[in-house]
C-alpha cells in the first residue's frame, strides 16, 4: 500500500453531504454486517456480495424504504481477511462498494465506508503498523468516492492513530467507541474520550452496542459526551449504534447476545418502547442514528417514524404511503399463533405460558 492516502475527489463536495445533512436534522444510518447476513438469512459475506449481488441490493433498499439515508458498504475488515492486499478481499470489497454506490446515486442516499478496529493494537503493535492497515482499508472507500467514514468499536488510542490517517482526506468522519460509563481502563472519563476525539478530528462521536447495554444507559453516555463537547466549546454531533431494545425483565442490558437471540424475536416489544428511547436519545443530543447489533430495518423505520419532523430530508418511501411501511417485506407467516407459540423469545418468558386456544 502507498505511504499517503490520496483522493482525486473535491473535498467540500464530499463533506457538504453528509454534514449538511446533520446541519438540518437527523440523519439515518442503517444496520451493521451481521444484521445484513441474518436478514439475507446468509451467514458467508462473500457468498452475499459475490454469489448473490441482486439480494445485497434488495437488502440495501428494504434500508432506504424503511428510513436510512446513508447506506453503509458491506466490505470486508483487514484483520478478518488477513490482508486488504488479497485478491480475492479486494474484490469483494470493489464490488460490495460499487452496488451501494449505484444504488446510492439512483436514490439521491449517501454511502459510508466502513473500518473496523485491528486485533493487532489490542496484541500491542506499533502506532505505523496499525495506520498501514487504516491506509489499506481505505483505498477501496477512497476510489468510490464515499460520503462518509465510520470507525467502529474503537479504542481510544486506536482511534487517534487512525485519524492522523484520515482526517486529511476531505471525508467526514463518524467514530464509536468501545467504552462503558467508567471510560477507558486506563481512566479516561466517558467525556473526555468524546473531547479527545474531537480534537482529533472526529466530526461524529458515540458508543458502540459492544457492552450490550440498555437504551436508557445509552441515553446516559450521550448525554455526558454531549455535555463535555459543550463544555470546552468543541463542535461535533453525536451518534447513536445502541440496540435500542429494553426486555421486560432486564431494564439495564439488551441481552441481545443471548444465544437465544433471533432478530424476529424482538419485534412485539419493538413499537412503543423504540419510539420512546428515539425520543429521549434525540433530546439528549443524538443527531445520527444507526442499528447497533441485533437490529435490521424494522428497528430504522420505527425511529424514523418517530423522529419524522426532526429528520433531514424525508424518507424516500414515505411521499407515496404517507409513512414509512415495511409490511409488503413481512412474511405472511409471522400473523399466525404457531410462529410465535415456536419462536424462543430472548426475554426468556417461556412460549409453555402462553395460554391455551380455549382461553
Amino acid at each position: 500500500a502507498s505511504s499517503e492516502i490520496t483522493t482525486s475527489a473535491e473535498p467540500s463536495g464530499q463533506i457538504k453531504g453528509f454534514l449538511e445533512h446533520l446541519q438540518m436534522g437527523v440523519v439515518m444510518g442503517d444496520g451493521s454486517k451481521f444484521e445484513k447476513d441474518e436478514i439475507c438469512d446468509i451467514s458467508n459475506i462473500q457468498e452475499l456480495v459475490l454469489e448473490q449481488p441482486e439480494k445485497l441490493k434488495c437488502l440495501h433498499h428494504k434500508y432506504l424504504e424503511a428510513g436510512s439515508d446513508v447506506l453503509q458498504a458491506l466490505t470486508f475488515c483487514s484483520f478478518m481477511a488477513g490482508s486488504v492486499d488479497n485478491l480475492k478481499v479486494k474484490k469483494l470489497n470493489n464490488t460490495a462498494c460499487e452496488i451501494v454506490c449505484k444504488l446510492a446515486a439512483d436514490q439521491n442516499s449517501l454511502v459510508a465506508g466502513s473500518i473496523c478496529l485491528n486485533a493487532d493494537h489490542i496484541k500491542g503493535k506499533d502506532k505505523t503498523h496499525v495506520q498501514t492497515y487504516v491506509k489499506q482499508e481505505m483505498e477501496v472507500f477512497l476510489n468510490c468516492k464515499v460520503d462518509v467514514i465510520l470507525c467502529d468499536i474503537f479504542l481510544v488510542e486506536e482511534t487517534e492513530w487512525a485519524l492522523e490517517v484520515l482526517k486529511n482526506i476531505g471525508v467526514p468522519i463518524a467514530v464509536t467507541l468501545c467504552v462503558d460509563k467508567l471510560g477507558t481502563i486506563s481512566g479516561t472519563s466517558l467525556g473526555d474520550c468524546a473531547i479527545r476525539m474531537a480534537k482529533a478530528g472526529a466530526n461524529v462521536v458515540g458508543v458502540c452496542c459492544k457492552f450490550d447495554e440498555s437504551p436508557k444507559v445509552v441515553i446516559e453516555y450521550v448525554e455526558r459526551m454531549k455535555n463535555a463537547l459543550d463544555r470546552v466549546g468543541l463542535q461535533g454531533y453525536i451518534m447513536s449504534c445502541s440496540h435500542a431494545n429494553e426486555l421486560p425483565d432486564n431494564r439495564n442490558h439488551s441481552n441481545h447476545l443471548n444465544q437465544t437471540f433471533t432478530m424476529k424475536s424482538f419485534e412485539p416489544f419493538e413499537q412503543s418502547v423504540e419510539n420512546l428511547n428515539a425520543r429521549a436519545l434525540y433530546e439528549a443530543g443524538v443527531r445520527f442514528f444507526r442499528a447497533g447489533s441485533g437490529l435490521g430495518t424494522s428497528y430504522i423505520q420505527h425511529l424514523s417514524n418517530e423522529l419524522l419532523n426532526e429528520r433531514a430530508k424525508m424518507p424516500i418511501d414515505i411521499k407515496s404511503s404517507g409513512n414509512v411501511t415495511m409490511d409488503k417485506y413481512q412474511p405472511n407467516r409471522k400473523g399466525s399463533k404457531q410462529y410465535w407459540r415456536s419462536d424462543i423469545s430472548p426475554s426468556c418468558y417461556s412460549t409453555t405460558f402462553n395460554l391455551p386456544e380455549s382461553a
